[in-house]
């Protein structure tokens, strides 16, 4: 009997070990997840640990064989998960769910050098290849060669500013044709002061120092992750109205930068401006008397009613789904209930995206028992797992339910989860789209991780996810209006098809 207790005595800090390193392996993954980032390699050595404990464990002599199975399958356990944790998860590593991790790059005219931007280059490229749907099987030969040519050019340098190096980065993840990956040198910016001005008096850019917008986008459309060109041209406008997206571009502002714009009579007129135009973002606001106060946020949502048209309409600049948005659409159909209103409109065309259950908490008010869903495919390591699709039942509101006519308002911006929205309402026949075709593709790759390269500080963004076009046989690239016209004139569209005159 001493024997056996002296045996068993012996096992307790071999007990003690494995599980201790089976908590501090699993500590890991929300340690990396919610504070720093670790080296995937980490998580095999903890599991290599882990293994050579259990193995002394399970050679001590002891008759207690239970206590032994109970540690290695809780050991088992801690390194599969760790593991996967690493190298299936494709939060490893990620920005997206630090607190108080910034999203800023180093500034644009900065330089690192070339051995430190092939680093920068195979970091973005690793995650890229890891997470991306598209690229389970490995880089495409296309995108090998190009990342190949793009990392020789770098080791030979000696040096190279941040705005270049996320070009070359970029030109990378376009050739997905997946406007939600892609790099950028998100430095604070220096905005061109008129563009408030210009936009107000509905004045076009059409050329850049005599350069068409249509020429200078065919020649650096490479530098943009895009489905629609529609969307691309979005991107090179926003670059061109900020000193770092003109420097991007390889256009100079020194000796100043002439700008081409029609006015709404269709006059040509032309402007020089120079550097001193462009300030920082709170110059710009402070100079077009604008607001960025958190109370100015809070006005993502929010809602008219019109009871001369019988006409309530839901502007939503962004899908936030929090307790704003759902009280203010109790608050909109318990109002739409009460006046008798027939006719809703969604106005989605300055919604650049969030959370799509914001389409979700909608159709919820609308009656109908069930709708078809979007599916989709995502990526875990060396897995693609399908899911979603089919039709999804219904939790109706049944006190405020709607059965009036549904209208909604697109435009390029209308992009991500504000496309899923929309898409909704088309392809479950729920109600009529008015405006431009939405920035991206209904079968398209969403759901991102947030990187950041570890010496440039480039920030990248990685699609995790395939998504299937509810409408499966529906082949368009893009989500078509109903009613195809300008933005600017969907409303407009809208009230001439109700019957109104817009007040």
């Amino acid at each position: 009997m001493k024997r056996i207790g002296k045996n068993a005595e012996k096992l307790v800090p071999w007990i003690v070990l494995c599980v201790a390193l089976d908590i501090i392996a699993l500590a890991l993954i929300p340690a990396n997840l919610f504070l720093l980032s670790l080296p995937e390699w980490i998580t095999a050595v903890f599991s290599i640990l882990i293994g050579s404990a259990v193995g002394i464990l399970l050679s001590r002599p002891s008759p207690r064989k239970a206590g032994k199975i109970t540690v290695c399958v809780i050991s088992i356990f801690s390194v599969l998960t760790v593991l996967f944790g690493a190298y299936c998860n494709p939060y490893w590593n990620s920005l997206m769910f630090r607190v108080n991790e910034d999203f800023y790059s180093r500034s644009y005219d900065e330089t690192v050098s070339g051995v430190m931007a092939k680093e920068d280059l195979d970091f973005a490229v690793k995650y890229l290849q890891k997470c991306h749907p598209a690229l389970i099987n490995g880089l495409p030969d296309e995108l090998r060669l190009k990342y190949e040519q793009a990392a020789s050019e770098l080791s030979e340098m000696d040096e190279i500013t941040v705005n270049e190096l996320s070009g070359k980065i970029q030109r990378l993840f376009a050739e997905l044709s997946d406007s939600h990956t892609f790099a950028a040198d998100n430095c604070s910016r220096h905005y061109l002061k008129y563009i408030y001005s210009h936009n107000r008096a509905g004045e076009t850019l059409t050329a850049v120092n005599g350069k068409p917008i249509e020429s200078l986008f065919k020649e650096k459309s490479g530098l943009y992750s895009f489905e629609s060109e529609s969307y691309g041209m979005v991107q090179l406008k926003d670059d061109l109205g900020t000193l770092e997206g003109l420097n991007y571009l390889g256009i100079s502002a020194e000796n100043g930068v002439v700008f081409t714009y029609l006015t709404k009579e269709g006059e040509e007129i032309y402007i020089t401006y120079t550097e001193d135009d462009f300030l920082p973002y709170d110059m710009y606001l402070e100079y077009n008397e604008l607001s960025d106060t958190g109370e100015a946020k809070d006005d993502f949502v929010y809602y008219s009613v019109d009871e001369n048209a019988g006409l309530a309409t839901l502007t939503l600049n962004e899908c936030n789904y929090n307790e704003k948005y759902i009280s203010c659409l109790k608050n909109m159909f318990g109002e739409i209930k009460s006046k008798g209103i027939k006719n809703l409109c969604v106005d989605l065309r300055e919604n650049g995206g969030g959370n799509s259950l914001v389409a979700n908490e909608f159709l919820k008010y609308l009656d109908i028992p069930s709708y078809k869903d979007m599916g989709l495919v995502w990526r875990l390591g060396f897995l693609n797992i399908s899911a979603g699709g089919g039709v999804t039942e219904n939790e109706r509101y049944e006190e405020l339910l709607y059965d009036g006519n549904v209208y909604l308002l697109t435009s390029y911006h209308t992009f991500s989860s504000a496309m899923d929205f929309a898409q909704y309402i088309s392809d479950n026949d729920l109600g009529t789209l008015i405006g431009e075709p939405c920035g991206n593709s209904p079968n398209s790759f969403g759901e991102i991780s947030v990187f950041k390269c570890p010496n440039s500080e480039i920030t990248f963004q990685v699609s995790t996810k395939s998504w299937k076009r509810i409408d499966m046989e529906n082949t368009d690239l893009l989500l078509q209006p109903d009613i195809l016209c300008d933005a600017n004139e969907a409303e407009d569209k809208l009230y001439e098809l109700i019957g109104k005159i817009s007040e």
